[in-house]
Parts: C-alpha cells; sequence; structure tokens
C-alpha cells in the first residue's frame, strides 16, 4: 500500500496495519484533494480490497463555504468488493466543528451510502455523517450490528425508513445526530418529526436493539420520556446541542 501511495502529503496521511491476514486503513485529510481520490483507487484493486477489515476516513475541520464533502462516486462507479470489510466509518461531524461533513457529490447523498453497503456483506459497523435515503434498505437481511448516523442536512425520513425494515435483524447499537443547522430560521421544520421517532421505538423486527444514542434539539422532555416508555429496557440517551451554539456573555 506505502509503495503505491506515499504516507504523507501537504497535511494527508494513512495509516496502516496489519491483523493477521487482514489490514486495516485509516485515511486523514481533505476529500476533495489528489490524495483522497489516488486513495480510493488504490483501496480499489482487488489484492488490497480483497482483505481490508476496517476503513476510516477523517479530516482536519476544513471545507468549502462550511461544507466537507465526502465524494465517493468514482469509487461507486467500479466493480469491487470488501467481502471481509467489517468496519466502515467516515467521521461525524462534532458539535465545535465549522464545516459540516456529508457523503454527496454536492450536497445530495444520492444513494452513496446504500450502494457502499453494496459493496460490504460482512460489515458489523457503519457510520456515515449523511442520513442514506431509502435505497439503503431495500437489501435481504445484512450482518449490521451497529450504525451512528449524523443528518447532515437532510433526514431523508431515515428514521422512518429503519423502523419499516427487517433487513437489520442483528442491529443491536444505534446512534443518530437529528439536523443542527440552528443559523436557519426553519430549523424545526428540518429536524426528524417525533411520529417518526414513536414509529422506530415501536417497531417490532429489530429484537437485538439494546442502545440507542440521539442527539435531537427538537423532542420535547415530555416526548423523550413517552418513547423511552414504549421500549424501556432500551438504553436510550438524548442530548441537545443548541448549548454549543447559544450565545456567551
Amino acid at each position: 500500500m506505502q509503495t503505491r501511495l506515499r504516507k504523507e502529503q501537504r497535511g494527508n496521511w494513512i495509516g496502516s496495519y496489519w491483523q493477521g491476514e487482514h489490514l486495516t486503513l485509516f485515511f486523514h485529510g481533505n476529500p476533495w484533494e489528489d490524495y483522497f481520490f489516488e486513495f480510493i483507487r488504490i483501496i480499489s484493486e482487488p489484492d488490497i480490497s480483497g482483505v481490508l477489515i476496517s476503513l476510516e476516513f477523517h479530516g482536519p475541520d476544513e471545507g468549502i463555504n462550511g461544507t466537507r464533502n465526502w465524494d465517493f462516486s468514482v469509487f461507486l462507479q467500479q466493480d469491487i468488493s470488501f467481502p471481509h470489510l467489517k468496519r466502515f466509518i467516515v467521521a461525524i461531524s462534532k458539535p465545535s466543528d465549522h464545516n459540516r461533513s456529508i457523503i454527496g457529490e454536492d450536497y445530495e447523498e444520492n444513494g452513496q451510502l446504500a450502494m457502499l453497503l453494496n459493496y460490504m456483506p460482512s460489515l458489523v459497523l457503519f457510520a456515515a455523517p449523511s442520513a442514506p435515503n431509502a435505497d439503503f434498505f431495500a437489501r435481504t437481511k445484512h450482518p449490521l450490528e451497529r450504525l451512528f448516523v449524523g443528518c447532515g442536512y437532510d433526514h431523508q425520513d431515515f428514521i422512518l425508513n429503519l423502523s419499516q425494515a427487517t433487513c437489520f435483524p442483528v442491529l443491536s447499537v444505534f446512534g443518530f445526530n437529528d439536523f443542527s443547522e440552528f443559523y436557519l430560521s426553519d430549523w424545526r421544520e428540518l429536524c426528524v418529526p417525533f411520529n417518526h421517532y414513536q414509529a422506530l421505538f415501536q417497531a417490532l423486527h429489530i429484537p437485538e436493539w439494546r442502545y440507542f444514542s440521539l442527539t435531537s434539539s427538537l423532542l420535547t422532555r415530555e416526548e423523550r420520556d413517552a418513547l423511552h416508555a414504549l421500549r424501556p429496557e432500551l438504553q436510550f440517551f438524548c442530548s441537545d446541542l443548541r448549548k454549543y451554539h447559544e450565545p456567551t456573555n
């Protein structure tokens, strides 16, 4: 791997280590630079994709007009597979970040996450800064166990779609960050509505679900309590991000 791509270049770098016959890769850099696209090309080669067990993408808090686009469209035009990949992570934005990380060529996710999951039949952990569209659930049973999703700029009915999906029967750990662009006057209208969360808590086809970490600035205390009452055995944690954006004296 390192003979094909320089390990470090202008603040971009990769980390790698072997676990027996399987490879873990960690990319840190900007997704609009040539280094990123060269990295994508190399991990698409069969001798790399066939041994990957873990793949992570991280980068500095930099972007264009406040947005950091992780665009995997070139990646998705290839006929590839990651048969042994267990962990796929694209870092989710932190409350202190000045740039919103999303998946997509521009501002739209356009099914990229669904197509990525198609390549990863053995995946057990999936983390992404954008909510996937309905295509993400258009599959037969998948062994995914842990799912962490940031809303990005559009929740795409992700919570409602998950409540109706039967493709993740062993999902046990789920984390979701709701819409948090508080500078927009209509930010509340862009959050996931209460009835979508209600449908998820009432879903009977996620029997292994044990833990839910939710960041929502729309739900009231009464609504959070009502959700937990629907599934009292669930470890349910809910936080409000508005405190990070309120002006301080």
